[in-house]
């Protein structure tokens, strides 16, 4: 017993200094297919995982590490819940977590943990980033002018100047 408590203490020391971190973002998004796929990027085996989507109705879920691994997958509302009844996981890794197949709204695709969260073995809630993929993201501004210097480049529109062109150089 002093043992198992010793190693408990050692993995849970571990996991607070190194900390366990996930990364969800949403890939290979197929607008006439209906289809999108969630990727992961995880340092610590995932035992479950829970989080929402918003942007796709009448959705399922499939395939990927979460079918590779077992899991039962339940989408429901715009929920996605995963886990297994024998005490599988994800391995360590990143990949296709699984794939969504519905009526996608592409302005408003996204994720969030909402009152979910990705566990390890042990039922441990960690850190979990969506990058552009969150749905609290705010995509930076960018210059769609043809006409501009910068354009398709993030910030307000630059010009050049009278009689100089974008390099500087003089035009006359």
């Amino acid at each position: 017993m002093k043992k198992y408590l010793k190693l408990l203490i050692s993995v849970a020391l571990f996991s607070f200094m190194w900390g366990q971190s996930a990364e969800l973002s949403l890939t290979n998004l197929n607008e006439t297919a209906g289809t999108v796929d969630v990727y992961m990027s995880n340092d610590t085996p995932v035992g479950g995982f829970q989080f929402n989507i918003e942007g796709i109705s009448n959705f399922s879920a499939s395939g990927g590490s979460a079918s590779a691994a077992g899991f039962t997958i339940s989408a429901g509302g715009n929920t996605l819940l995963g886990f297994s009844f024998t005490g599988a996981t994800i391995p360590v890794g990143e990949g296709t977590l699984l794939t969504l197949s519905g009526d996608i709204d592409i302005s408003n695709l996204c994720l969030s943990l909402g009152s979910g969260a990705l566990s390890d073995t042990a039922g441990q809630a960690f850190d979990v980033d969506f990058g552009s993929s969150d749905c609290d993201y705010t995509a930076p501004d960018l210059c769609e002018d043809s006409a501009a210097c910068n354009n398709g480049s993030e910030g307000s529109c630059e010009y050049a100047e009278d009689n100089f062109n974008c390099n500087g150089d003089c035009t006359v």
